[in-house]
């Protein structure tokens, strides 16, 4: 699959996403050729694709692998509705069936999150829902608030 964006073309195939050279430097290459995106460790890359007023205009990698699959979508709105979530929250994963465009808040449901903090020798657990913090109880280790917590968020933060 292939989309152009800011006059640079990009094509996203064997879960790998591709830029195409056309110059190097103010050099215009003879034989432009398609060159391999680099995923840096974290996932997250951000990428330098032409520019629009002078500036040069950048794009999350995996923001760039969705627009590719879904062309009508916005990839130039940066607003709190428009995220784009890793559904199994490992950002270099970047592959089209673990993407999805959510809001803000429903992104940040997808969290691990702590969920815990030490009260004395103890542990308190607690979520927050519907921007309310819902306590969840106390417990000897973090592990087991941490667990207590994971298993909340399954039952209230569904997306």
């Amino acid at each position: 699959m292939e989309c152009e964006l800011n006059n640079c073309k990009f094509k996203y195939e064997n879960n790998q996403l591709y830029r195409f050279i056309v110059k190097r430097g103010n050099r215009t290459l003879k034989i432009p050729y398609w060159k391999a995106i680099k995923y840096n460790q974290k996932g997250i890359t951000r990428i330098g694709v032409g520019y629009v007023n002078g500036i040069q205009k950048n794009y999350l990698l995996h923001r760039i692998i969705y627009y590719i699959h879904n062309p009508n979508w916005d990839i130039n709105d940066s607003s709190l509705e428009n995220e784009i979530d890793h559904i199994d929250r490992d950002d270099s994963h970047n592959v089209i069936s673990n993407l999805r465009q959510l809001t803000h808040t429903k992104n940040m449901l997808n969290t691990t999150g702590r969920g815990t903090y030490p009260k004395g020798n103890k542990f308190v657990a607690h979520i927050s829902v519907d921007g309310k913090t819902t306590y969840l109880g106390i417990f000897e280790t973090e592990q087991e608030a941490h667990q207590f917590y994971l298993d909340a968020k399954l039952k209230y933060h569904t997306i």
